[in-house]
């Protein structure tokens, strides 16, 4: 009898402890976090230097420029040039490339 008893609870133990591994084990929920990109408003001459020689090289130059963002995003910095009428929003890269 006293077999049988140990027997029975040594198996509830491993079933129990069993049961928990294999919900760990299978659990294959997933949570991707992206970080929102934190914008910043700035002024012209607070640019790179590279920025800014990329504005003034563009064909943007002689539109009239309404806002500027500084775009920080994932380790990758871009300003945001807000312009004309429209608003058209002219990306340029810390390099001073205009973006796709």
């Amino acid at each position: 009898m006293k077999n049988s008893v140990k027997a029975f609870v040594f198996a509830t133990v491993l079933g129990i402890s069993g049961s928990a591994f294999a919900a760990q084990s299978f659990n294959t929920n997933a949570v991707e976090i992206t970080a929102e990109p934190v914008k910043t408003e700035v002024i012209f001459e607070d640019l790179p230097e590279a920025v800014q020689e990329g504005f003034k090289g563009s064909d943007y130059a002689e539109t009239a420029v309404n806002k500027i963002f500084k775009v920080e995003e994932e380790g990758t910095t871009t300003y945001e040039f807000y312009v004309g009428e429209e608003n058209d929003v002219i990306t340029f890269t810390e390099e001073g490339e205009i973006t796709e």
